[in-house]
């Protein structure tokens, strides 16, 4: 088939899935992100820029490819040298300056008196080094908060009860010194309630990525299901925060003040191996039960919507990491409020 002929094809019906070791795969032949740009990883790399992530046409839509070509697109893909759709010429040239793209889904999880927890989703996740980026929330076209990189959620504080706010998300990365912001989210409109608990507290319904105050790599330690494991007795752990449904957890109330913690991606539940809430005894994940108590927990307030996450009639251990890297098991330890691996914020996500 001709050069020319490839070119008027969409890049899904010429090009084999996105393979399981590709960039940006979610393991379905599909790609995880909306920016739809196809790059060579091999050099030389005509997208050498972090926002130029390497990924696949997504929605079918896109004809396009790369100069110069590298050894990676003419044995993966039929690569034309045209692009009919995106611009005509002889190649495409390539990309060196892009802006980030606008966040989606932006919504209110919780809204009190004084103060709104938001979450949202990131569009684009730049890739390689060099680069430093934040989310930054602003009310009525002003900055009220930043996240961030590694947190999909913020909270505004300071606000008047009964008062409504139009707001927006965009995502900052700055390279080279170079500031690049994206366009604003769409717009939500919120009113402020008469609630005088801080948004975003741990309570029944909630969906939480629960962060402490580890840091690894400049993002805090999130409760983490590891590698998304789905049997039982799959260990808990201390991994970078990212916001992914292994780190997103639902309370649902068994008694007053008690909760099991489910997990958003095997729909079980947080549980104290052995069933004997002793010091050492590593936290787990098991099918749910809630009359178990050994799967029910409580969140002592430390400040604002940071907590100590204690077994149900134990007031003298708290969950804690067995280390301060990543992937170090989540155990029961004696409460402490100088160990930072026990103070854990609630991020809402829903």
């Amino acid at each position: 088939m001709s050069e020319a002929a490839l070119a008027s094809i969409p890049m899904r019906e010429r090009a084999d899935p996105a393979p399981p070791g590709g960039p940006n795969h979610d393991g379905g032949g599909h790609c995880t992100d909306g920016n739809e740009t196809l790059c060579q990883v091999n050099a030389p790399t005509a997208c050498p820029d972090p926002l130029a992530v390497r990924l696949l046409d997504c929605n079918g839509d896109d004809y396009f490819a790369v100069s110069p070509q590298g050894p990676y697109l003419p044995s993966h893909f039929d690569a034309a040298l045209h692009s009919l759709y995106l611009q005509h010429g002889a190649s495409v040239p390539a990309m060196t300056t892009i802006p980030p793209l606008a966040p989606q889904n932006l919504r209110a999880t919780d809204v009190e008196g004084t103060s709104i927890a938001f979450s949202f989703e990131p569009s684009i996740a730049p890739e390689g080094g060099s680069f430093i980026e934040e989310f930054e929330l602003l009310r009525n076209g002003a900055v009220v908060a930043t996240a961030p990189a590694w947190r999909p959620t913020v909270q505004v504080t300071g606000l008047t009860p009964g008062t409504a706010g139009t707001y927006t998300v965009r995502h900052r990365v700055t390279i080279g010194g170079v500031v690049r912001t994206s366009a604003e989210s769409q717009p939500l409109t919120v009113t402020t309630g008469t609630g005088t608990a801080p948004a975003g507290e741990a309570e029944s319904g909630a969906v939480l990525m629960l962060t402490n105050d580890l840091v690894d790599n400049g993002a805090n330690m999130a409760m983490d299901l590891y590698d998304f494991r789905e049997y039982d007795g799959a260990n808990l752990v201390n991994w970078p925060g990212n916001g992914r449904a292994n780190q997103q957890w639902r309370l649902y109330s068994t008694a007053g003040g008690v909760y099991l913690l489910m997990s958003q991606h095997s729909l079980k539940c947080i549980t104290v191996a052995g069933g004997a809430a002793v010091a050492g005894a590593l936290v787990v994940r098991q099918t749910c039960n809630g009359a178990q108590q050994s799967q029910q927990w409580t969140f002592a307030v430390q400040s604002g919507v940071t907590y100590q996450i204690r077994p149900a009639g134990s007031a003298s251990l708290c969950v804690q990491s067995n280390g301060t890297w990543a992937g170090a098991q989540l155990a029961l330890g004696s409460c402490s409020t100088t160990d930072p691996s026990q103070r854990w914020t609630a991020n809402r996500v829903a």
